[in-house]
């Protein structure tokens, strides 16, 4: 997911490591862009949980948006995913 690689390497401050991560992502991974399908659901995820008093940025309501959309499991190591999973029926892949 475009969205993915946007979030692993917005996270990488030394330029080599970037470059290196960068190509093992693009090589090694399909990049599957959002549709607007997914950007509706993202918005509406953002705003259950809101009224449920958990906070969901765009680019994690996006993320789990799109693994809702494919019916597939989602790892993440960051715990606002399991914020967003009691508010949406998103699957986590518990490792």
């Amino acid at each position: 997911m475009g969205i993915v690689v946007q979030e692993v390497l917005s996270g990488i401050q030394e330029s080599r490591q970037f470059e290196s991560i960068r190509g093992v992502l693009l090589r090694g991974y399909p990049v599957v862009t959002a549709a607007v399908g997914d950007h509706v659901l993202a918005a509406d995820l953002v705003n259950r949980c809101r009224r449920r008093g958990v906070t969901a940025s765009s680019v994690d309501a996006l993320i789990a948006a799109l693994a809702m959309n494919a019916r597939a499991q989602l790892f993440a190591a960051d715990g606002d995913f399991d914020d967003i999973a009691r508010c949406m029926p998103l699957r986590l892949l518990q490792g």
